[in-house]
Formats: C-alpha cells, sequence, structure tokens
C-alpha cells in the first residue's frame, strides 16, 4: 500500500492516524520505531534501506518519509518475511523526482526484532544504522575537521523549541541559540553558522528531536564557509510622494534557511524612523516577521529606509522574502497603501 502526498503538508486530516504513531508512547500502537535522520532523493541520487526482520513470523512495516519542509513525501507499507531482509530505494517506494530533496524517514512496526540500515546513494558507499527512539536532551561532540552540519529534525505534529548551548574544550558555557522548528520538519546547521564552532552541544528540546551530525552531502554545502561570511543587512524601503507617518509589513521567509530574534531588527536611516521600530513580532516555525512603527515631527519622504533587518543563514541558500504590506499612513493617519509606489528589502553595502 502506497500513498504519495509530495506537496501536502502534513495538518490534513487524514495524515492524523500517521500522527499518532509518531507521536504517541511506545506502548499505544507500535513495538518498533527506527529513524533515518538524514535521505537523499531525486536528481540521480538516492537512498537504500536495509529492513531485516529478526523474528519467526513474517512483519509488516510502515515507511513515512518527511521533506525537510515538513511536507510528506509518501508513505509506503511493505512485509518483510521471518528472519529474512528487505533491500528498497526511495525511488522504488515513491517513484522518480527531477528535483534533488532531502529529509528524515520513520519506519514503524507493530512487531519488535526489526533493524533498519541505510546508504546515500552516489555519496558513500557504507551503510549506517537507524537512530533509535529520539530525545528531547542530548549532547554532542562536534568533530572540527571537514565540512560538519547538524541536523536538527522535529518528529512531532507540534512546534518544536529547540535550545543549542554551547560549551568549549573545558565544557566551559559559551553560548545559547534558540530555534522554533515546525512539524515534522527539518533543520541543517553548518557549524561555521554556530558562533565559534563549539566542540560541544547540548540539545534541549520541548518534544522529541532527532538530531545527527555528519558531512555535508550536496554541492551547496561546500561553499558554507562563503556563505557563512555573505551574512548581511537588509534595508526595508517605502517608495512615496506623501511623507510617511506610520508602516505595518508583514514579511515571509523559509525558517529552514533563516530565522530571526529580537536583536536582529533595527531601525533605519529616515528620520523618525531611526530608532529600532515600536512592535516586532516573529514566528519562526511558520516564516513569519511583522515590523510596524510611527513616527512624528519628521516628513521623510521618496525612498524612505524604515528599518534594517540582519539576516544570518542556517545553510547556504538562496534567501528570497515575500511582501505585505498591511498598512502604510501619511502624516495625518491617512492611509496610502493605493497611493504608495511600492516597498522592497535592498541589501546595505
Amino acid at each position: 500500500m502506497r500513498f504519495l502526498l509530495h506537496g501536502l503538508k502534513p495538518g490534513i486530516i487524514f495524515i492524523g492516524m500517521m500522527i499518532a504513531l509518531i507521536c504517541l508512547p511506545p506502548a499505544s500502537f507500535a513495538e518498533t520505531r527506527l529513524f533515518v535522520p538524514d535521505f537523499r532523493f531525486g536528481a540521480g541520487r538516492d537512498t537504500q534501506l536495509l529492513i531485516s526482520n529478526n523474528s519467526d513470523r513474517d512483519t509488516s512495516v510502515d515507511l513515512w518519509a518527511f521533506l525537510k519542509t515538513g511536507e510528506l513525501l509518501g508513505q509506503e507499507q511493505l512485509r518483510v518475511k521471518a528472519n529474512g531482509i528487505r533491500s528498497l530505494t526511495l525511488g522504488e517506494a515513491f517513484g522518480s523526482y527531477s528535483i534533488e530533496s532531502s529529509g528524515w524517514l520513520a519506519l514503524v512496526s507493530d512487531s519488535d526484532g526489526l533493524q533498519m540500515s541505510y546508504s546515500l546513494l552516489g555519496d558513500r558507499t557504507e551503510y549506517r544504522e537507524a537512530e533509535a527512539w529520539p530525545k528531547r536532551e542530548l549532547a554532542l561532540d562536534i568533530q572540527q575537521e571537514g565540512k560538519q552540519v547538524v541536523r536538527l529534525s522535529n518528529t512531532s505534529s507540534i512546534i518544536n523549541t529547540v535550545t543549542l548551548r554551547r560549551r568549549d574544550e573545558t565544557g566551559r558555557f559559551v553560548g545559547l541559540q534558540e530555534l522554533s522548528i515546525g512539524p515534522f520538519q527539518q533543520l541543517e546547521l553548518p557549524i561555521e553558522a554556530l558562533n565559534h564552532a563549539p566542540p560541544h552541544i547540548d540539545v534541549l528540546a520541548t518534544s522529541d528531536i532527532l538530531v545527527s551530525v555528519g558531512e555535508r552531502t550536496n554541492g551547496e554545502g561546500t561553499r558554507g564557509v562563503e556563505k557563512r561570511a555573505d551574512d548581511r543587512t537588509l534595508s526595508l524601503v517605502i517608495e512615496g510622494n506623501e511623507p510617511v507617518g506610520a508602516y505595518q509589513v508583514l514579511l515571509r521567509f523559509d525558517p529552514t534557511i533563516v530565522q530571526f530574534s529580537q536583536d536582529d531588527i533595527l531601525g533605519g536611516s529616515a528620520a523618525g524612523f531611526d530608532s529600532r521600530p515600536l512592535a516586532v513580532t516573529m514566528d519562526n516555525a511558520s516564516g513569519q516577521l511583522r515590523i510596524a512603527s510611527f513616527q512624528i515631527g519628521n516628513e521623510p519622504q521618496g525612498s524612505v529606509d524604515v528599518a534594517h533587518i540582519r539576516v544570518h543563514l542556517l545553510r547556504p541558500s538562496r534567501l528570497q522574502f515575500g511582501i505585505t504590506v498591511e498598512e502604510i499612513t501619511d502624516l495625518q493617519g491617512h492611509s496610502q497603501i493605493d497611493s504608495t509606489a511600492g516597498i522592497k528589502l535592498v541589501r546595505l553595502k
């Protein structure tokens, strides 16, 4: 039995049974859950699975594959003979795709005695053992050689807030970073994206988290050091003929590429808007940033630089924003949305 749901969000009702399998305690449904923390699939890449059944009876297993965006790639149910081994690739399970994708995978079964290993075809030949139960707390030791990346996969149907505590060689605390991961999403963090590339990281999560450390497996990742140096500051600019008195703007972004903190939102250079915006709300799980402010006593017009946004990429990628103008007013409070020439994000030099 196979379901292909590429492009659909996992909040859809008929996926509810799967959510229960992943999220509820093991005694409720499944005796075995095994996880592949990183698969590659499409554009000539594939991941091979070896599933071993060490019991004396045939066993049914369900495979659930999620893309790093949280979308369900598909579900495959298959049987493994008693004391047998079943081998298959994601291409065999879910068909071929022209675009390379990555994500994580779960095996769920009501039988015990199952083992699973996997190999990323075209990248490495050795097999790795699948991970057992995700945890909410764990410690990582990071190798300093090579191009390492930390992968964080949220295996639950709710937003997962993850805190990374960085420690140096002596175990001394050196910094803290908080991330929000949406349902079933995966974040990839190049080590250089973490300040000072710490050798030890403590991971604390509000719900179960699947964590792995490994080398980057695609060509884009080899440019990670360059991209980290390419962190940028963007200027939010309103173009109009009338002086700007107030504004409210909603920015949408990919939370697997970038996440924001309150310290990343700064004032612009225009008179009256040169201090931090008065209202800043952000949702790093869904990828939304709302900025609003007003001023009196000044008459900024033309190209009005109202706010600066500091951007730190979580992984090498091309960053794009969706912009929705919710309100722009003149000095008397009259809406200027229809007469405003436009609003844009400009990279500061």
